[in-house]
């Protein structure tokens, strides 16, 4: 696997960054597709891997695998992956927000929306929020 895409953040709130690395495989030209998101937590100034998450960057529901990865944005205890995909062949954003849980030790989906656009205009027509693969029309 190749690396893209790094950002650190004190996710579990222990007083070491920790680091959430996307990377993807070796072969792949320049689009990226087949992800992974690692997050590694920080001990001692040493990283170890502590949650790995492949299946949200594979849309199985009438679309196709993730086509490029927009952003990463921090929060306290969380953060959100920002991606293009396509859904029932149209484009479309996906933001999917992680939440730290200290009760259980790892990472809870806390919002998994999208967002169909036009690329052209740019322009948002309908939001589906995904609760428990159920989809759920907001606009």
């Amino acid at each position: 696997m190749k690396v893209i895409y790094e950002k650190e953040s004190d996710l579990d709130m222990d007083g070491e960054n920790d680091i959430i690395s996307v990377a993807k495989p070796k072969e792949q030209d320049v689009r990226n597709f087949d992800l992974e998101i690692s997050v590694y937590r920080m001990v001692n100034g040493e990283a170890f891997l502590w949650q790995q998450n492949t299946l949200m960057f594979k849309d199985p529901i009438k679309g196709c695998m993730m086509e490029g990865l927009e952003d990463i944005t921090l929060s306290e205890g969380g953060f959100a992956v920002e991606y293009t995909s396509c859904y029932d062949n149209k484009f479309v954003r996906r933001y999917v927000s992680f939440s730290y849980d200290s009760q259980t030790d790892d990472f809870k989906v806390i919002k998994n929306t999208i967002l169909f656009y036009d690329p052209e205009s740019d322009n948002t027509d309908r939001t589906l929020d995904c609760r428990d693969n159920e989809y759920v029309v907001v606009n």
